[in-house]
């Protein structure tokens, strides 16, 4: 069976950055409020809350921080300072960044000087919701954009088989490689067999935190379960608790508008 290079690289972004989502693609224009449903990880906006009515405030993480993972056990990263000599080969003009893939599911990715916004108030967004949901005016599997990370400069690599291999130059007259400088620029080298790549892309939004409708319980033959013991798979409990077709409360008073993890 054929494996999407979009399903790779949300699936990898969700396992390693848990709770929050990743963005495809990495350019689409996304911001606080849109909502819409879940395709496996992959977020289709369908609109805005505030073309329903709904509105919240922004606030603002004055902080930044780098977000940065590769795929565990299947991705190797060497960093070549400008002027050095690998083994067997000639010398390095540029600082350049080496990243070697061993499975046809490794992402490496890499977002500097993050900026972290949320919904100010998603107690009064979920309760405006849950009020639509109520009135059926609001679909189950639909789920909101509450947080958005924006990112300085974003970096990806997704493989293309199980034996790839990109390498990013400096673009300046830079000692070496600093992925958490935003304004470090970057170019592609060389590559062989990636499937998909960005390259020190400015100003996009990468990462998304999502909310949705809820249950607190599962319901099983007579009895309520937390759904912390109903399930230790992730992909069938979020199967389960968005599906029209499983029942996970008595009422709709045991639902809640709360973060998906």
């Amino acid at each position: 069976m054929s494996v999407y290079i979009s399903d790779i690289y949300s699936n990898e972004i969700y396992n390693n950055l848990r709770p929050l989502y990743g963005n495809w693609e990495p350019s689409q224009p996304l911001a606080l409020g849109d909502y819409g449903a879940l395709q496996g990880r992959i977020f289709v906006r369908l609109g805005s809350i505030s073309q329903l009515g709904i509105q919240s405030g922004v606030r603002k993480d004055g902080k930044k921080d780098q977000k940065y993972f590769t795929s565990k056990g299947s991705t190797e990263v060497k960093f070549n300072a400008a002027g050095s000599v690998p083994v067997g080969g000639a010398v390095n003009a540029k600082a350049s960044l080496e990243v070697n893939f061993s499975s046809e599911r490794a992402v490496f990715f890499n977002a500097a000087e993050c900026e972290y916004s949320m919904m100010d108030d998603k107690a009064a967004v979920g309760a405006a919701i849950m009020k639509r949901y109520k009135r059926r005016t609001w679909k189950r599997e639909w789920v909101v954009v509450t947080d958005v990370i924006q990112s300085g400069a974003t970096t990806i690599a997704v493989s293309g088989g199980s034996s790839s291999n990109i390498v990013f130059e400096a673009t300046g007259n830079v000692p070496n490689i600093n992925l958490a400088d935003a304004s470090a620029g970057l170019t592609i080298k060389s590559a062989k067999n990636v499937g998909y790549q960005i390259v020190a892309a400015q100003g996009l939004v990468p990462l998304i935190g999502l909310s949705g409708v809820r249950p607190a319980f599962l319901w099983f033959g007579g009895d309520f379960r937390p759904l912390s013991l109903a399930m230790t798979n992730p992909a069938v409990l979020h199967a389960m608790t968005m599906s029209d077709e499983i029942t996970t409360e008595a009422s709709d008073k045991e639902l809640f508008f709360g973060q998906l993890d």
